[in-house]
């Protein structure tokens, strides 16, 4: 979600092509610095507030891949 310029648009694009119940997986980098390939930073509530738009959001955790780079991953289910 760093690299896309719609957060939006891609979660709308997503729904539609799961079942009913299906899952969508998302990791990305948290809080990271920001790169000049990342078009944002991602944070906690901006991820929440994007995937509850579209999905019942089961999961969400942030992940330790190693002392410098934190990331998060998020679990969200399309609603019936």
């Amino acid at each position: 979600m760093e690299h896309v310029c719609s957060v939006n648009k891609t979660l709308a694009e997503a729904y539609p092509l799961l079942k009913p119940g299906g899952r969508v997986i998302i990791t990305c980098p948290y809080k990271g610095k920001l790169s000049r390939l990342h078009v944002r930073t991602i944070t906690k509530d901006f991820m929440k507030n994007r995937i509850e738009k579209y999905f019942k959001l089961e999961k969400m955790e942030i992940l330790k891949y190693s002392k410098f780079k934190p990331g998060m991953f998020c679990l969200g289910i399309k609603n019936k």
